[in-house]
Order: structure tokens, then C-alpha cells, then sequence
């Protein structure tokens, strides 16, 4: 890259494809809304471990996640020793756009922007982990109850016998029925398969 003119957009394009090139996942889920703000921009997974995934435009934008926190020294001290969120930024270095990588709390570097992928979670960790991070962050003040819960972040995915996914769609949209009226279900205005990095 000549330029030194890019995007969170551009980081996350080429994350997602050079992670895609090499492997690293089964599963990618981005999530827009009150769900990004919940969570991450992504979820990813690999061998039913899971990882989230916050872009940032360089190192210089990460501090701006503090802000989404009721007290940000209180949720690091809490969630530090949690290493599957993760947050990707790019960096240029000999005038070459490159993607590098953090933890998102401890901000322990990864060896390269693509082994974050590596540090997954079992799904009972990953949800133990969305419902501490829920409790920490603000309010989101597009919802009436303020935070979703984790549960509304679940997914029942169509699978041929080959194992190619059709189809993709929020637990609480497939089965409603499940779900108490307190969790969010989204209004008819926002898409159900929200584009990546929201």
C-alpha cells in the first residue's frame, strides 16, 4: 500500500481474508448494533472454540473502547486473564500496510494479527465471559432495557451433508417462543445478517 490512507474498514476486509485463506475458522459472525456493542465487531470460531475480534484503524483508536465502560480500570481487573477477545489494528511499516494484534484488556501482543485466532474459548467460557462484559458496559441507548443478554447472540445454522452452511439465523428469530419478552429481539428496521464490522 502506497498511501497511508486506510480504514477499520480496510483492516477488517483484510484480516477476514487473509484468516480466511489460511484456515484459521470454521465460523464468522459479524455483528452491527446492539450486538457490537455487547460484544466485538466479530465473532469467530474454530473446532467449537470461539474468539472476539474489535478492529481498530491503527493503535492510536484502541483507548476509545474505554469509553464504553462504566468504570474501565474495574472491567480490565475483572477480565484480564480472559485472552479470546482480541483487537486488530494495522500498523504500516516500510510504507506496507500490516495487521497486528492484542489481547483486548491485558494488551499482551500476539505473535501475528492471525494467532488471536488461536486463543479460543469453550462456549460455556465464551458466555460466562459475554455475560461479565455485558454487566461492565454501558447502557446501549438504543434499546429500551438497555444491555441484551448473551443468550440473544446464539444461532441455529442450516448444514448440508457436506457440511457447507445455507443458512444462518439468530436463536430468537428461529424460535421465539424460547426467549422471555426482556430479551432483545430486533426490530423489523434492522437486518438480521448485519454487514461485517457493523
Amino acid at each position: 500500500m502506497n498511501s497511508e490512507i486506510w480504514w477499520e474498514k480496510t483492516v477488517e476486509y483484510a484480516f477476514v481474508v487473509a484468516a480466511s485463506q489460511e484456515g484459521k475458522f470454521d465460523f464468522a459472525a459479524p455483528f452491527a448494533g446492539r450486538h457490537e456493542r455487547l460484544a466485538a465487531d466479530a465473532m469467530f470460531a474454530k473446532a467449537s472454540k470461539f474468539v472476539l475480534v474489535e478492529f481498530k484503524r491503527n493503535k492510536d483508536e484502541i483507548p476509545t473502547e474505554k469509553s464504553l465502560f462504566h468504570c474501565y480500570e474495574d472491567a480490565k481487573t475483572k477480565l484480564a486473564n480472559y485472552y479470546h477477545h482480541n483487537i486488530v489494528f494495522a500498523i504500516i511499516s516500510e510504507g506496507t500496510l500490516q495487521l497486528a494484534a492484542q489481547t483486548y484488556f491485558s494488551a499482551k501482543p500476539c505473535g501475528s494479527a492471525l494467532d488471536c485466532l488461536s486463543s479460543g474459548v469453550d462456549e460455556s467460557t465464551f458466555l460466562t465471559y459475554l455475560g461479565l462484559l455485558a454487566e461492565l458496559k454501558k447502557e446501549d441507548g438504543r434499546s429500551s432495557s438497555g444491555h441484551i443478554s448473551p443468550e440473544a447472540l446464539s444461532t441455529v445454522m442450516g448444514i448440508t451433508e457436506n457440511g457447507k452452511i445455507v443458512d444462518a439465523r439468530p436463536l430468537y428469530e428461529y424460535a421465539p417462543a424460547l426467549f422471555p419478552a426482556q430479551i432483545y429481539r430486533p426490530d423489523h428496521s434492522e437486518s438480521s445478517s448485519p454487514s461485517p464490522g457493523g
